[in-house]
């Protein structure tokens, strides 16, 4: 019996290995076990879903960053040169007026962000970062065969692969979403394998990272998974009827980014109530908002616009902050049957879109602040701009980008006179944003894993 640790950093983990088939196609090999290192308080919660005979979970809690920490993390992320983080560090300067600190900032970004020496040195001064002693203990006590840090990038994750590094244990390290090799910090520890989602993760890893290719292993996204399972799916009549949406009418789902990253998206659902009411939208429609799981919003405002429908449907929650959140299969479900009977997907630069095109679903990203006059580093805008990832996926010509009222109305209205439109765009979204998406993704991962578990 071979030990395999496996990291669970936050919800969006559980989400993507443990409720969506990873866990499970590891534990049909019958010659391992699996230690989950979970944060505290979570840990209670898998243990009482995933413990078994062969699943244990260890609870930890947060690392306290010391100064050195501090310091890794601010050169690790200065010094990466991705237009994403440039963005950020002008909006800092815009909100803060910290002229020295954007400067500096600026210097390291510019001078060595696509360094391959300077990153090299700064993974040769995180080698003398030490773990955590509750950490290094649990390696101690369970001696794993194999780390799989699900989130390369999270300090949570970085903590176990020191400790596996100081104990000669091999690493399998993924990459938790496709716009973290842009947006967070270098990669400080390399794994001997890292699987990513799709050729674009792949091809910012190699280029941004400096990780070799033969390192790399696209497996597809594991909770998409859900998106091609049939029997999970109801009929259009039955998902619409509890929203009082009838199958008559265009369902249009609008998927939230909350007030933090889009601070006007309240307005811009307004826009949309109002132009129904109106008579605009040429079809008699209905929203569905999707508020996100991590971010709040203004939910009274919402549910009172005629038209609209809040979902509250979106997640539950284990504590009193909204980073508690947490999707089990029933709410994975809903989600599958939610964009799956969309006639149109809005959403303000989110992932959503990914999703939306895995089922072939028009995509509208609102590139607008709703009735407000936002400065350029403070409006939606500079997200569609001047962040990698959307940069990137704007280029597949498989979305709409809406810039007023106007042309969001606009949009609606085309795509639901004829939903064929960017059809090949989203085509080439589901190639390189979302990878192999045949309903094996959880498996290949899980092989990957294996298969270095058993030194193959």
């Amino acid at each position: 019996m071979k030990t395999l640790f496996i990291t669970v950093s936050e919800g969006s983990i559980a989400r993507n290995i443990l409720r969506s088939f990873v866990l499970e196609a590891l534990l049909r090999d019958p010659e391992i076990s699996v230690v989950l290192l979970a944060l505290h308080p979570k840990a209670q919660l898998y243990e009482k879903e995933f413990g078994s005979e062969r699943v244990r979970v260890i609870a930890f809690r947060p690392r306290t960053q010391s100064f050195f920490d501090r310091l890794l993390l601010f050169l690790g992320r200065n010094g990466l040169r991705t237009e994403t983080i440039m963005a950020d560090q002008r909006t800092y300067l815009f909100h803060s007026k910290r002229y020295v600190s954007f400067i500096l900032k600026r210097m390291i970004t510019r001078v060595w962000g696509r360094s391959r020496i300077f990153h090299l040195w700064l993974r040769w001064l995180a080698s003398f970062r030490a773990p955590t002693p509750d950490m290094r203990d649990a390696f101690v006590r369970f001696q794993p065969s194999l780390l799989f840090a699900t989130d390369v990038q999270d300090e949570f994750d970085i903590d176990a692969m020191r400790a596996a590094r100081g104990r000669g244990v091999a690493i399998v390290g993924m990459v938790r979403s496709w716009d973290n090799p842009t947006s967070h910090h270098l990669i400080q520890i390399v794994p001997k394998t890292l699987a990513v989602w799709s050729p674009y993760v792949k091809a910012r890893a190699m280029e941004l990272h400096h990780i070799p290719e033969e390192q790399i292993v696209v497996t597809g996204i594991p909770h998409f998974d859900w998106y091609r399972r049939r029997d999970v799916r109801i009929s259009r009549a039955e998902f619409l009827k509890p929203y009082g949406i009838r199958e008559s009418e265009a369902y249009i789902f609008f998927g939230g980014n909350g007030n933090e990253s889009a601070p006007h998206e309240k307005e811009v659902v307004k826009i949309i109530s109002d132009a129904i009411s109106a008579g605009k939208i040429r079809r008699a429609a209905k929203v569905l908002y999707r508020p996100h799981p991590n971010f709040p919003i203004e939910r009274d405002f919402i549910r009172a616009l005629p038209h609209v429908v809040f979902d509250d449907a979106v997640a539950h929650y284990t504590g009193a902050k909204r980073s508690s959140w947490e999707m089990d299969r029933e709410k994975m479900v809903h989600l599958v049957n939610s964009l799956l009977h969309a006639d149109v997907a809005l959403n303000t630069a989110s992932t959503i879109a990914v999703d939306a095109a895995a089922f072939d679903r028009p995509i509208i990203c609102i590139g607008f602040d709703g009735t407000a006059h936002e400065p350029y580093w403070n409006s939606v805008v500079r997200y569609y701009r001047d962040y990698t990832h959307y940069i990137y996926l704007i280029a597949t010509r498989g979305l709409c980008v809406v810039h007023s009222p106007e042309e969001c109305i606009e949009a609606i209205n085309s795509y639901l006179e004829n939903p064929s439109l960017d059809r090949e765009g989203r085509a080439r979204i589901r190639d390189e944003f979302i990878g192999p998406l045949d309903g094996h993704s959880a498996q290949r991962l899980a092989d990957v894993v294996l298969s270095q578990l058993k030194g193959r």
